[in-house]
């Protein structure tokens, strides 16, 4: 499968952000890594890695964005409200 690389198109220049973005990346490649082998309970083990790491992220950067007064904040916490939901039907599968 295929490794997702990271690009310049998603940094957003705040440097403990893009090093979050960065290790969410490496955690979905883990995920590929572990699909290839077909070892379900390791696919299993990294999926869980990462939702647990993913909500670490959500929360650190909506406290972010409500400290500094994103603009977007709300449409921001949909989006990640979107990806808890989507994780957690993965987990459930």
């Amino acid at each position: 499968m295929k490794r997702i690389k990271s690009s310049d198109k998603l940094k957003v220049e705040i440097e403990e952000l893009d090093e979050q973005h960065e290790t969410i990346l490496e955690h979905l490649n883990n995920i590929f890594d572990a699909a290839e082998t077909k070892n379900l309970s390791e696919v299993m083990i990294r999926t869980n890695c990462l939702i647990d790491y993913w909500k670490v992220h959500f929360k650190y950067e909506e406290e972010l964005m409500r400290h500094h007064k994103y603009h977007e904040d709300d449409k921001h916490k949909s989006d990640h409200e979107d990806i808890r939901s989507k994780l957690s039907n993965i987990k459930e599968m």
